[in-house]
């Protein structure tokens, strides 16, 4: 879900600011996101469809919740929802038929890193690459032969940068990434800011934050191996 907001923007010319939040807001997974633009502000959420039925907040009501949580006011200019496609790599539907190639929404082509999701670029980029293909195959006069699409895509960034994201893709579809982490994180950065008489070291803190939530010490470095891979 994504609101326009009318604002005024104070940056420099040709530069922009975003800002990603990951976590929870009204008990459903997602995260939302913050986005210049030249005279206003990109408001939106995106969550799993699994967690809306579980929400007393429909749909519409959570990006209002986000956008006041924040403290964003000014005048809402449009309101969108859009359903993502959000399969990963190793779960992307077949991209070619006989005489049909997927690009975009409906080949399933999205990353998300953690820090943004990406799926503009990418449906760019194959319906670039589809016309090239069809311009070949509607030459070879061969309609049927759609695999030379799939073959232009692997040499190219869409493929690529969904492989390069699958760990991370896999990691922030995770509960622990989505709420046990950040407030692990929130917690341990409280306690660094507290003054308090007994004052323990970092690491102890960690491992402490880590055993209070159940997660293995094990467990916490593979995810953490996970996300910079």
């Amino acid at each position: 879900m994504k609101e326009i907001i009318k604002t005024d923007v104070n940056l420099p010319d040709n530069e922009g600011e975003v800002r990603t939040i990951v976590g929870t807001i009204k008990g459903v997974k997602g995260g939302g996101f913050v986005y210049t633009n030249k005279d206003t502000l990109s408001v939106g959420m995106a969550v799993t469809f699994d967690s809306l039925p579980k929400s007393e907040f429909p749909a519409k009501d959570l990006v209002e919740a986000f956008r006041e949580r924040i403290g964003i006011e000014g005048e809402i200019l449009e309101y969108s929802a859009h359903a993502i496609p959000y399969y990963g790599f190793k779960n992307l539907p077949p991209l070619y038929d006989k005489n049909l190639i997927a690009v975009g929404d409906s080949a399933g082509f999205l990353i998300n890193d953690g820090f943004t999701i990406r799926g503009m670029d990418l449906a760019i980029g194959s319906g670039m690459i589809a016309g090239l293909a069809a311009k070949k195959i509607v030459e070879s006069r061969n309609f049927s032969n759609t695999e030379v699409y799939y073959e232009m895509l692997k040499d190219s960034f869409v493929l690529k940068h969904l492989e390069l994201a699958y760990n991370r893709f896999e990691l922030i579809n995770s509960p622990s990434t989505l709420s046990t982490y950040p407030e692990i994180l929130c917690n341990v950065l409280s306690d660094m800011f507290t003054v308090e008489e007994n004052r323990d070291t970092l690491i102890n803190d960690v491992l402490y934050r880590l055993k209070e939530k159940g997660i293995p010490l094990s467990q916490a470095v593979k995810d953490l191996w996970k996300a910079v891979k």
